[in-house]
């Protein structure tokens, strides 16, 4: 195994350890099973990565994407340093909703969830670059969420040093209902 490839496998496990504090400490659910870890090969699409919940799920499904960057500068350059992508199982989202205190709301009204979703994606993301602080990752900066139904359409912005990423999918009531896609190129 390589030294990046070590550091992509640590930083799923961060990733896993991000989300088995929210969803079984903050929505007090249970994961059915352990989360999966896969390393894949980056499909490229006019010079991004390629990005579809259509892939990961038996049917529909809602992607958030965030850009890390290793600064303000980088951020205000585009030049990515990594990428998360969060998939949510369409079968899921009326749970996490209710979970973040939303009970009256038309689960077909995909700019609500999108909204609303992009708040759960923040919460997660904030947890994450924390964690990644000790790992070398000190002054990292993230794009704000953007929203997706089923698959990102113009692709993601990725380090192009890059050509593997983490997928990770989590099992809730027996079925994949989250899958989390990440590349990060090593710490600077």
């Amino acid at each position: 195994m390589t030294s990046n490839q070590e550091n992509n496998a640590r930083l799923a496990q961060v990733v896993v350890k991000v989300f088995q504090n929210k969803v079984e400490h903050s929505f007090e659910w249970a994961f059915t099973q352990d989360p999966e870890v896969f390393e894949k090969d980056i499909i490229e699409y006019n010079g991004r990565m390629r990005a579809s919940g259509l892939e990961k799920f038996n049917g529909p499904s809602y992607a958030f994407v965030v850009t890390l960057y290793y600064s303000q500068y980088e951020y205000e350059n585009k030049n990515a340093c990594g990428a998360l992508i969060l998939y949510i199982s369409e079968d899921i989202i009326e749970r996490i909703l209710k979970k973040m205190g939303h009970r009256d709301f038309d689960e077909d009204d995909q700019e609500f969830v999108v909204k609303e979703c992009v708040e759960f994606c923040e919460s997660i993301i904030g947890e994450v670059k924390k964690a990644m602080q000790p790992m070398g990752y000190r002054e990292i900066v993230s794009s704000k969420p953007l929203g997706y139904k089923n698959e990102v359409l113009d692709g993601v912005l990725y380090p192009h040093d890059q050509n593997k990423f983490q997928e990770i999918s989590f099992y809730l009531w027996n079925k994949k209902a989250l899958v989390v896609d990440l590349v990060v190129a090593p710490a600077v």
